[in-house]
């Protein structure tokens, strides 16, 4: 199984890839609260997804869809916070 820390590492350094400014936002202590619908345009969002699709097929060799799950996810929008997108990409992990 994998922790929630190996997924937060991966998904903060994509999220840095695209935007350095975002992680930067709000207490470092509680970056699972950083909010990522409202703070990424549409395109963003979808390198977002790419990228962390291609970063955890390299670190856990699993090909992972992560659109069209969204009805397997954690309350509400998957992507919403820094949070929803570790949760729910370590459900599916």
């Amino acid at each position: 199984m994998v922790s929630e820390d190996e997924v937060r590492e991966i998904v903060c350094k994509v999220i840095n890839e695209i935007d350095t400014s975002i992680l930067k936002q709000g207490n470092p202590h509680k970056i699972d609260e950083i909010l990522l619908m409202g703070q990424m345009d549409s395109l963003a969002m979808v390198t977002l997804i790419i990228h962390l699709e291609e970063e955890l097929k390299q670190k856990f060799g699993k090909n992972i869809a992560l659109l069209g799950r969204e009805k397997e996810s954690v309350k509400g929008n998957p992507f919403k916070t820094v949070g929803t997108v570790v949760e729910y990409v370590a459900q599916i992990l």
